[in-house]
């Protein structure tokens, strides 16, 4: 009896004085960011010892893989053909611009909205996504925007392309990097919804503001009409930087210039249209941007630039060089401005795009039925978030112009089809953009072209 209890205690002794068995453990890969398990994106990994049962077992979420196109070497969108898979940290920003879903090839639609510099930067980013995804959704080719900038109203201001000196005015020597950085960001956040950027140069509506770095700067640049070698020097210096900042021209377009016509206009040559539009249509030309390059100008400066270049003086024989583009007719009933060359003093409707269809390619844009009074919309033809009327047709007035329009234009020579959705300038965010200014774009599409230019995402 007394060996048994001597046994036992003997035994208790024993294992109380012995460690406890190690647990068992594994030794397991992981990344070093995140501590998960590897993924072929992950650029760091070393191997760490876990206690069976508290091992990773999901893999990595922080480091992941972008597709890309093979093509272009830029982000993918719905119709890239071939497709490889790189680490995020090693992909491009920008998105293919090749392959994007265009169901129209002509005309482009284009949607104009002349604060975009001087009011993305206030935007959060679901903001600009809702916006981009939306305008994507309804077709929508290209969103229009000037190179000289906007207002500045509202925190933050405009981002303007160049750099102030002490008296206000801009050195084109000096370039603004935000400005490059924020156009960036734009033709990013617009091509992930297939979208390009239609770029003019120039802006006649900024000639008296502050603003017109063509116009009041250090630099001896008189302005846009300038043809002197140095203003064509920093204009191409411009076209370079905005091209390097969207990715390249492909799927772009770089206009002359909007609404443009001289303080001089009475006295405009064609010498002048020669000297001032030929250089820079060569120039775009020789980047690869994609014909017809457009502009936008009235009076007679318009009518010697497009007839300098639509082959009436031999010097550009391509008649498609250039689209010009037509602004401020809003309703079919409208009458257009006064004409100082017509011997009546005014001219019809008819006569007016019977002239027009003289030019081999041509635009239309809405912009102006808000500024001018013979272009009055009354309330019962406005638009839905017009309710007082004056400034927006209704989406069916609007397809109704479109259709007179193709009375006298084939559907190749309507090249551009371009709307302001007026509502964000007026409430000041980009939410209130209204349904109804993206209808128009994608019903003018079904009604007068037969396409429906919808994407989905």
């Amino acid at each position: 009896m007394k060996k048994s209890i001597f046994l036992l205690l003997f035994l208790v002794f024993i294992f109380s004085a012995c460690p406890p068995p190690h647990p068992q453990t594994v030794q397991i890969e992981v990344c070093t960011t995140s501590g998960l398990l590897p993924t072929p994106w992950c650029p760091v990994k070393e191997v760490r010892t876990f206690t069976i049962g508290q091992q990773p077992t999901t893999p990595c979420q922080v480091h992941k893989s972008i597709k890309i196109c093979t093509e272009t070497g830029r982000r993918t969108v719905t119709c890239c053909p071939d497709i490889v898979e790189v680490a995020e940290a090693e992909a491009p920003a920008l998105y293919c611009r090749r392959h994007a879903r265009n169901a129209l090839a002509s005309p482009w639609l284009v949607m104009a909205w002349l604060d975009a510099q001087s009011k993305w930067q206030r935007y959060t980013p679901e903001e600009k996504d809702w916006f981009c995804q939306r305008v994507g959704g309804a077709g929508v080719r290209y969103i229009r925007i000037f190179f000289p900038g906007w207002n500045d109203d509202g925190p933050g201001g405009c981002i303007f392309p160049y750099l102030q000196e002490a008296d206000g005015r801009w050195n084109l020597d000096k370039p603004n990097p935000a400005y490059d950085e924020n156009l960036h960001d734009i033709a990013v956040m617009l091509g992930r919804y297939e979208i390009g950027l239609y770029i003019d140069m120039a802006d006649q509506c900024g000639w008296d503001e502050y603003w017109d770095c063509w116009r009041r700067n250090i630099n001896g640049v008189m302005g846009w009409m300038d043809t002197s070698p140095t203003a064509l020097a920093y204009w191409k210096a411009a076209v370079d930087r905005v091209l390097a900042a969207i990715g390249g021209s492909e799927g772009h377009i770089i206009g002359l210039g909007n609404e443009l016509r001289r303080p001089d206009d009475d006295d405009v040559t064609l010498e002048w249209a020669l000297a001032w539009a030929g250089p820079r249509v060569d120039y775009l030309v020789s980047l690869g941007i994609a014909k017809p390059i457009t502009i936008s100008a009235g009076g007679r400066t318009g009518k010697k630039i497009l007839g300098a270049i639509s082959d009436e003086d031999g010097n550009y024989p391509d008649n498609s060089f250039l689209a010009g583009i037509v602004h401020g007719i809003g309703l079919v009933d409208h009458i257009p401005p006064k004409d100082e060359d017509h011997p009546n003093g005014f001219i019809s409707l008819d006569e007016w795009l019977q002239n027009f269809s003289k030019f081999h390619l041509l635009g239309y844009s809405d912009d102006g039925t808000d500024t001018n009074p013979w272009c009055y919309i009354p309330p019962e033809k406005a638009g839905t978030y017009d309710k007082s009327g004056g400034k927006c047709a209704s989406v069916a007035e609007k397809i109704k112009l479109m259709k007179l329009f193709l009375q006298y234009f084939n559907e190749g020579q309507l090249w551009v089809v371009e709307f302001l959705p007026r509502e964000i300038s007026w409430n000041e965010h980009i939410t209130a953009l209204a349904d109804e200014s993206l209808e128009c774009f994608w019903r003018i599409g079904l009604e007068v072209f037969g396409v429906d230019p919808r994407r989905t995402f």
